[in-house]
């Protein structure tokens, strides 16, 4: 009896834990890989490189048209809850990149 109730038990708890694992896995790679990004961006870099270099490291680019200044280099992952890590570049007039800010935001 005991050994059946073993058998029932630990590998849906075995589960859990693994999949509680690797989604923590998956929101760390998230995070390092946005940070790793936004530190290689440098004030004073055009906007299409940013776009460029973004695209080339596999995250969502958003740029919210000529009237904003803001262009978002992001990426998702789920958790309990969707996790957005996001890499917000600030650009001027002549489309050259002022000012870089990571986020974290959940949805």
């Amino acid at each position: 009896m005991n050994s059946r109730l073993v058998a029932l038990v630990v590998p849906p708890v075995l589960a859990l834990l693994a999949a509680a694992l690797y989604t923590q896995y998956r929101v760390n790679d998230a995070e390092e890989a946005v940070s790793a990004f936004c530190v290689s961006v440098v004030p004073g870099m055009s906007a299409q490189a940013f776009i460029k270099r973004a695209l080339a490291a596999e995250l969502e680019v958003h740029d919210f048209g000529a009237e904003s200044d803001d262009i978002v280099a992001s990426r998702a992952t789920y958790s309990w809850h969707r996790e957005v890590f996001e890499c917000r570049a600030e650009r001027d007039g002549n489309g050259v990149v002022r000012s870089i800010g990571t986020a974290r935001r959940q949805e």
